[in-house]
């Protein structure tokens, strides 16, 4: 009776931020090695730990964990970004911590979070 591997939607995401956050890892010890800019060494860093943190989200709960871990990516990209990096990692993440912080605002329906202030 052959074995069936059954797997859930999530798994897979789990895997992909868990091999981002390894291949970050290393991106970031590499940086530190080399001599490279502190400032892409802090943008690398600051990208390793947002991965492992959405990829232990699966083990410990947080809700809403992916909108504010992206929150602190946006802070960061905007400041490295004004200092004058050059690379396009703040741009980014700049990006991402602008839809964390309208995601979490804004649900006019108040249906996406389970919230019922939106319905009359």
């Amino acid at each position: 009776m052959p074995s069936e591997i059954k797997s859930r939607p999530g798994d897979f995401r789990v895997l992909l931020f868990a091999v981002l956050s390894v291949v970050c890892g290393a991106l970031t010890v590499r940086a530190v090695v080399r001599g490279h800019d502190e400032l892409q060494t802090l943008l690398l860093g600051m990208l390793t730990v947002y991965a492992l943190s959405i990829a232990l989200n699966t083990i410990v709960r947080i809700s809403h964990l992916k909108r504010y871990a992206a929150i602190p990516l946006g802070v960061t990209g905007t400041v490295v970004y004004v200092v004058g990096v050059p690379t396009d990692l703040p741009i980014l993440f700049m990006i991402l911590g602008t839809g964390a912080v309208i995601d979490l605002i804004w649900d006019p329906t108040g249906t996406v979070y389970n919230d019922q202030s939106g319905s009359g």
